[in-house]
């Protein structure tokens, strides 16, 4: 049974009020330039919700994933925050909360033991395993998915005792919701028949299996999909090394759960991935020992089985997920942090044999260490959340541990060169070349010394990078960018169009490319391009905004002006748009719009002068009019 109103509203306090001790301080915590500005602040899919947008984030990945759901979230919360971190925060944290309660409800319905669901419970929600997936405002699919997976587990456990129809189809909803969240929730069918092992039922019968027919063909439907999203990751990575990577992350992930340190949004992974590799070989070795002996023994050891099994089912999806540009990792905190329930179920049941074996003494010296490792944990949990505070702080962490992390220098460098400080970008960039020829970094850099005037040293970078990755287009696009500035036009379009053949959907080339033709004069052609990359990436506001200036200075007013309010509509942030928006307005005679535009501008940007003394010469239209 669930355990009583009274028992979850008490559990319900004490998770609420530890949460907030230990992450209270991290909800001040900034967003980090690691996919928070694809996914959020960057993401012009998510600043409104309409049919265009909703069409977007049904019809796209992001770009791996497919996360309709999760953006759908996220759309709600730009509603109501914008680009303040601190809502996001504060979702997630309240997220992981409501997590943390269903899996003690959960817990509590497979131990049929409240001491063994609460401290289950408690460990899933105080390990520092799990900051990465509350602290990060990116992870929020990753919570989104956790809750609906769990909701859609106790509705089935539900229907399993009461045969009602209505928590069927609740199951079934919360794991469609649960995939369109992130598509981890394929596993839910396996599990289900895990259940049905634990409680020797014949999961085999027609019976079994039929109850689970709607869960098998959504995850068939959502793996066809997810493989779409993950041609290029698979295309890099060969099955056998993905088996033994996948082994060494659950030899990873366990031995951060039972030593908890040494916590990193990055764990590269250097060395061989084929049968050469003996640490690979005895992980895979271990894997296999541990999963045969605990199912040898499933009917003396249920739980053993179970919690096991519920966390390898679990966290095999993300074994594709270990190489990622270029760079193999060990795993990835916010992976494990659904699976380790399975773990926590067998520390939870284990905890309470030992409970109810010992004497009153000895279960009090019992319950008193483990107040004090949840306090450690909650501790341990604290400090890494500040880790998150920026970007320079979470990159800075991995090179603590990891200080030839390629990823980590170059990720820092980014950071150096949005300040401008672009000496010390360099510096990164060299070390993060020491740790890895990479065609990546050495864009990268190119794209540094163009901004420190080094066209010969850029040029140089943009070669190397091509030499090392010839299907890669960025470096091209670098080049287009270097010789434009440099004026020399000819190269520029020999350049971009070197990019467009390796990548016709570029859209960043199509852009530059327009901007040089307009600077050419040839403003059809610049349209041309301004147009395809519309038609690529319908709001990409930039675009938007060139061709309103293209299509104005061949006097299409009307056009320009519809374009003019797209930029509005998509990046409300672009001052210059709505700038030149609110002057068009005013040529045409529509003051009361104009203004608006220009009240805009100064709600985003108190001191903009320009707005401020459009606003004078409207007033002193509108007071001519008046007289």
């Amino acid at each position: 049974m669930l355990p009583s109103r009274r028992t979850i509203l008490i559990f319900a306090g004490v998770i609420l009020a530890s949460l907030l001790l230990v992450y209270g301080a991290s909800l001040r915590n900034d967003f980090v330039r690691f996919d928070d500005g694809l996914l959020i602040y960057d993401n012009p899919a998510i600043r409104f919700i309409n049919l265009h947008t909703l069409k977007t984030i049904v019809t796209t990945y992001d770009p791996e994933l497919y996360i309709p759901l999760t953006l759908f979230v996220y759309q709600i919360l730009y509603q109501i925050a914008g680009t303040t971190a601190f809502p996001y925060h504060l979702a997630l944290l309240l997220l992981h909360a409501g997590n943390s309660i269903l899996a003690m409800a959960f817990l509590s319905l497979l131990s049929r033991s409240r001491s063994a669901a609460w401290v289950g419970a408690l460990l899933f929600a105080l390990h520092p395993l799990q900051v990465e997936a509350v602290a990060w405002a990116s992870a929020l699919k990753d919570q989104l998915a956790t809750m609906l997976y769990l909701a859609a587990l106790l509705a089935f456990l539900a229907f399993r005792t009461s045969s009602r129809r209505s928590t069927y189809v609740a199951s079934v909803l919360f794991c469609l919701f649960g995939l369109l969240s992130k598509v981890t929730v394929i596993t839910m069918p396996l599990i289900l028949v895990l259940i049905d092992i634990r409680e020797g039922r014949k999961w085999w019968t027609w019976s079994s299996l039929s109850e689970k027919v709607p869960f098998f063909l959504l995850s068939i439907v959502f793996g066809i999909i997810a493989l779409y999203g993950k041609t290029e990751v698979l295309g890099t990575s060969s099955p056998l090394s993905i088996v033994l990577m996948g082994a060494h992350s659950v030899i990873f992930v366990l031995q951060k759960i039972f030593v908890p340190y040494g916590f990193s949004v990055l764990y590269p992974f250097t060395g061989s991935t084929g049968f050469d590799s003996l640490k690979l070989i005895l992980s895979f070795l271990a894997v296999i020992a541990v999963t045969i002996t605990v199912w040898l023994a499933r009917k003396q050891h249920r739980d053993l089985c179970f919690g096991w099994l519920f966390f390898l089912v679990t966290i095999a999806p993300t074994f594709t997920n270990l190489a990622k540009a270029g760079e193999l990792y060990s795993a990835s905190d916010r992976y494990a942090s659904f699976p380790v329930i399975g773990v926590f179920f067998l520390l939870g049941t284990l905890w309470s044999t030992f409970d109810d074996r010992l004497s009153h003494v000895g279960g009090q010296w019992l319950r008193g260490c483990t107040v004090v490792l949840l306090t450690v944990l909650g501790w341990l949990s604290f400090q890494q959340s500040l880790v998150w505070r920026d970007t320079e702080s979470l990159f800075r962490n991995v090179l603590r541990f990891y200080p030839h992390s390629y990823a980590a220098h170059n990720n820092l460098a980014n950071v150096h060169r949005r300040r401008g400080n672009l000496d010390a970008a360099v510096a990164e960039l060299l070390l993060a070349l020491q740790g890895a020829d990479h065609a990546k970094i050495h864009g990268n850099l190119g794209a540094v010394y163009v901004k420190k005037g080094m066209f010969r040293e850029a040029e140089a970078q943009f070669a190397k990078a091509i030499q090392l990755d010839p299907r890669s287009a960025e470096p091209y696009l670098g080049l287009g960018l270097l010789y434009a500035q440099e004026g020399d036009h000819e190269k520029a379009y020999a350049a971009y169009a070197n990019a467009l053949e390796k990548n016709p959907r570029y859209d960043q080339v199509l852009l530059n490319r327009g901007a040089l033709l307009f600077d050419d004069g040839r403003i059809d052609d610049a349209i041309a391009d301004d147009r395809s990359a519309i038609a690529i990436e319908p709001l990409f506001a930039q675009a938007h905004y060139n061709l309103a200036i293209a299509l104005l200075s061949q006097g299409k007013t009307d056009e320009a002006l519809a374009e003019y309010e797209e930029v509005a509509a998509i990046q409300p942030t672009f001052l210059q748009a709505r700038m030149n928006l609110g002057i068009l307005l005013a040529k045409l005679g529509r003051l009361a719009d104009a203004r608006r535009q220009f009240e805009a501008i100064l709600k985003l940007n108190p001191g903009n002068a320009a707005a401020t003394s459009a606003l004078e010469q409207i007033d002193r239209a509108e007071g001519k009019l008046h007289h």
